[in-house]
């Protein structure tokens, strides 16, 4: 992000068991993009979701909000996986939040209770504005060029 009403963005998702010396298996978490709150009413992710992001018996269910059951990651390891979002045409600009639910894993033998994992979705009508210019204009032929890509939101 950000992202314009009606345009897509890329929820990325990382489970990190790098500092674990036992595999983290039974992952499960949901993300409900806000809709519970209303916050961003309409946001859906477009299928087809990821298969077995992460293990072979993970699942990942849903378009108004994600499910995601059953995750294992190995000790020293993570995994990553995106999910792409379609913002509703007519969002408001605003900055939306996104919290994790239900975070749970067990490790080694043990359940235990993961902390949410959280973000900001930026929604604006502006889109990004690009311009170049060469910055030692003009050139010897065969000198180097710079140029430079300015942006603004």
């Amino acid at each position: 992000d950000p992202v314009i009403p009606g345009g897509t963005v890329t929820l990325k998702f990382t489970l990190d068991n790098t500092s674990e010396a036992t595999d983290a298996t039974q992952i499960t978490f949901n993300d409900s993009f806000g809709n519970i709150q209303g916050v961003l009413a309409g946001l859906t992710a477009v299928v087809p979701l990821p298969v077995s992001p992460c293990g072979a018996e993970s699942v990942l269910l849903g378009t108004t909000f994600i499910v995601f059951r059953f995750g294992t990651v190995t000790a020293g390891t993570s995994c990553t996986f995106d999910v792409t979002l379609m913002v509703p045409v007519g969002t408001a600009n605003d900055t939306y939040p996104s919290t994790t639910e239900i975070n749970l894993a067990t490790i080694g033998t043990t359940e235990v209770v993961l902390p949410p994992a959280a973000d900001e979705l930026i929604v604006t009508d502006k889109p990004l504005l690009l311009s170049k210019s060469f910055t030692d204009d003009p050139v010897i032929t065969g000198g180097t060029g710079t140029l430079s890509l300015p942006s603004r939101i």
